[in-house]
């Protein structure tokens, strides 16, 4: 580009492209990595931008690969190109983890001329062959008196040196959960339900804290997470008692209310102080408001009622009103079942028969995979169902089929809703909490014919052995 000036102060400017560019080109088409024992093509695209062919002579140099024939003859015709290749074996091998490990190669183009040459240089790296990790498992649930053969057929082509066997027990089905349980310690956030759902988890994490002895995390950090959201929690609350969804509200939200009074008696449960006025308050807003409500909603906010009271339910509502305009027909599977919740908890044995129907048709809902709504998905749904069980004191085989099935989901992944994973923990806390920690169990051992007794339930809820696989075997 000129640029240019006059004494006036008038400009001016020309712009031209120059096109720049070598005789002979080479690019370079090795492989980034090698392992050991690796066989592939190394080579380079090789570019005539003359205007007249070029014979040409190849030659390829690299420290320690096996190389078949080094120097190759060929021609390119003018503005051609071609790609120019040598097959080579890679013999050498990496100590693991080695800094830096790499294979230096050079490939020379050389033409008539010195113009019409070019020739490049690189490294290729390499890496250390991976191990094929498999696990093999077998699992087992023994009732008093069974025993169980946990023998594995190992995997073919075992390495057995490398391989570990690690055996693991436990009087109940949640066995490692206390390593998973610290993500609950999550701050809180968000507008009502979001913050009433990530304040929940740190008094779950405080009541497990509880359950195992060995989880350990700063309590300064629950207990921090814990004050700032129950102040948020109190701010949203109106003075007529109702929790506001947003902070700029000016109404309350009845879906809102009834979640926070569970969510709040949830928390007290598990040991955090909740002021006692802010619940109440809440209460006596959803007591006045129900029958204002219908479907899903007026199931939960009877819930929540029920959940306050408990036993005296049915003085503060007429307890017809729990299943009035309900029939099993029009009922979503949610529904029912926070309908059913409320009847075990205001009065179980005067509601038996119609508790005892609505589980059976939770459970074939369950089954049939029928996935609900955005709010109340079917993994969520199964988690509170559990716990409805397992305040019912409903079959204990039961109550532990939906354990398993939940336990076996990836928690530690974001794939699931802070809820969902809340009803969840809060399942299995109560599970531990009744079949679990104080369930003394006494098992007979023996491993590479060795034999040992093993005691459950006092002060320990598991056991877990490691041993090399060579030494199992």
């Amino acid at each position: 580009m000129v640029l240019s000036q006059s004494k006036n102060n008038f400009f001016g400017y020309s712009e031209e492209m120059i096109e720049v560019r070598k005789d002979v080109i080479v690019e370079d088409r090795t492989p980034l990595i090698l392992r050991e024992h690796d066989e592939v093509t190394l080579g380079a695209n090789v570019f005539n931008t003359t205007d007249k062919e070029i014979g040409f002579k190849a030659l390829i140099s690299a420290d320690g690969l096996e190389i078949g024939q080094k120097e190759k003859q060929f021609s390119i015709s003018a503005g051609e190109s071609t790609f120019i290749s040598w097959t080579v074996k890679n013999p050498k091998s990496c100590p693991y983890l080695q800094k830096k490990c790499e294979i230096p190669y050079t490939i020379s183009i050389l033409g008539d001329s010195a113009k019409h040459s070019d020739k490049l240089e690189g490294k290729i790296a390499l890496k250390a062959i991976p191990s094929l990790i498999t696990n093999a498992h077998r699992a087992a649930t023994l009732e008093a008196g069974e025993n169980a053969d946990l023998s594995l057929k190992l995997p073919e082509n075992t390495n057995i040196a490398k391989s570990l066997y690690t055996l693991s027990l436990s009087n109940n089905p949640l066995q490692g959960i206390e390593k998973i349980v610290k993500s609950l310690a999550v701050y809180p956030y968000g507008c009502g339900e979001q913050l009433l759902s990530s304040t929940m988890p740190n008094a779950l994490l405080q009541r497990f804290t509880h359950i195992f002895s060995d989880i350990h995390i700063e309590k300064s950090t629950i207990d921090k997470n814990l004050k700032h959201g129950l102040q948020e929690i109190y701010d949203m609350q109106l003075p007529n008692g109702a929790f506001k969804y947003w902070y700029h509200d000016t109404k309350g939200d009845m879906h809102i209310t009834a979640y926070g009074v569970r969510v709040l008696l949830e928390m007290q449960r598990s040991g955090v102080q909740i002021d006692d006025s802010v619940v109440r308050r809440a209460v006596d807003y959803l007591s006045e408001y129900y029958r204002s409500t219908k479907g899903i909603e007026r199931a939960e906010v009877l819930w929540a009622i029920a959940e306050y009271h408990r036993k005296e339910t049915e003085k503060s509502l007429v307890i017809e009103d729990l299943m009035q305009g309900y029939t099993p027909e029009n009922m979503s599977r949610h529904e029912r079942m926070a309908l059913t919740y409320a009847l075990i908890l205001a009065n179980s044995e005067k509601y038996k028969s119609v508790i005892d129907t609505n589980i059976v048709r939770i459970a074939k809902e369950l089954e049939n995979g029928n996935k609900g709504s955005y709010y109340y998905s079917q993994l969520s749904d199964m988690a509170e169902f559990t716990q409805m069980l397992i305040d019912y004191k409903a079959e204990k085989k039961l109550i532990t089929y939906y354990i398993s099935k939940m336990y076996n989901e990836d928690w530690e992944s974001y794939w699931y809703s802070t809820k969902t994973k809340n009803n969840a923990f809060l399942a299995f806390a109560k599970y531990i909490e009744v079949y679990g920690k104080d369930n003394i169990n006494t098992l007979s051992l023996t491993l590479n014919g060795k034999t040992s007794e093993l005691e459950f339930g006092d002060t320990k809820n598991s056991y877990t052995k490691d041993v090399p696989l060579s030494q199992a075997l």
